[in-house]
């Protein structure tokens, strides 16, 4: 098995997966003035109101992991509800592996070595035990505000705590020993940040930058992501560009009969060497 390859997926559902997520602590107390301020101006936001059917473009994605690097070109293809695509094309030409995520779950196809990874959320106990789903990683790449179960915005933005720092609004609230905020920039109402820290000490950073237009509405075109508190540190970053909206094509890589598969106990063991 080449472990290098299948290092590269876990990595990736590692970062994703910690990071996203909303829950709501509900308390039955008023909002100040200024909180009510800072609400409307969440509930207002691009993060909140904008729902694309589909986004697909070319990414730059650069890792950092445990002080190693990595870079490819590559593409980028979301569709709402059913998956998100990210090929890597090293020149630009040739897809030689591509990542997906589906509603049930993830995979790496491995091109040149002819191997792929099939990994269900479920079958991934860190996943069962904090509730992430495929909503949740969907919602990063669409830089869209994720409200879990039957939690309603009008909940959210009660039960949330706002502060103002700067040029920012952040809305911050607790949920199962992580606390969680959220960075609005005041003037444009653009999310700008997401972050979560673990009771245990791991500590997600998600930030997103280069928003330009995008059928009228900004959209962020870098985003970054850090993990840290874990014994590899890991930085991963998408610079993204000719991006479009719309109804996109969408299917699954096929896999050759060729292709040898590896097994969801390998990758769930190789998640905890990480």
């Amino acid at each position: 098995m080449k472990r290098k390859s299948v290092n590269r997926v876990l990595l990736l559902l590692l970062l994703l997966s910690l990071l996203a997520g909303c829950a709501t602590k509900k308390n039955g107390a008023a909002l100040s003035p200024a909180a009510v301020e800072s609400a409307e101006l969440v509930a207002l936001s691009p993060a909140a109101t904008v729902v694309h059917d589909g986004l697909s473009g070319s990414t730059r994605l650069s890792a950092s992991i445990g002080g190693k690097q990595f870079s490819s070109s590559g593409t980028l293809r979301i569709k709402k509800g059913e998956g998100v695509q990210i090929g890597i094309t090293p020149l630009g030409l040739v897809e030689v592996a591509c990542i997906e995520f589906f509603p049930a779950e993830a995979r790496f196809i491995y091109k040149i070595g002819k191997e792929y990874a099939s990994v269900p959320y479920s079958a991934v106990p860190f996943l069962q035990q904090s509730g992430i789903d495929y909503s949740m990683l969907e919602s990063i790449f669409m830089n869209r505000l994720f409200l879990p179960g039957d939690i309603s915005i009008d909940e959210f933005l009660d039960g949330a705590e706002y502060t103002v720092d700067g040029s920012l609004v952040v809305a911050t609230y607790e949920a199962d020993g992580i606390t969680y905020s959220f960075a609005f920039e005041k003037e444009s109402r653009n999310l700008v940040s997401s972050r979560g820290k673990h009771s245990s000490g791991i500590e997600v950073v998600c930030r997103y930058s280069d928003f330009k237009q995008l059928d009228g509405t900004p959209f962020p075109h870098k985003m970054v992501l850090e993990v840290n508190g874990i014994s590899k540190p890991v930085s991963l970053s998408f610079v993204s560009s000719n991006m479009k909206t719309g109804k996109i094509s969408f299917s699954p890589r096929k896999i050759s009969s060729s292709y040898d598969k590896i097994e969801v106990e390998e990758v769930i063991k190789s998640l905890g060497n990480l």
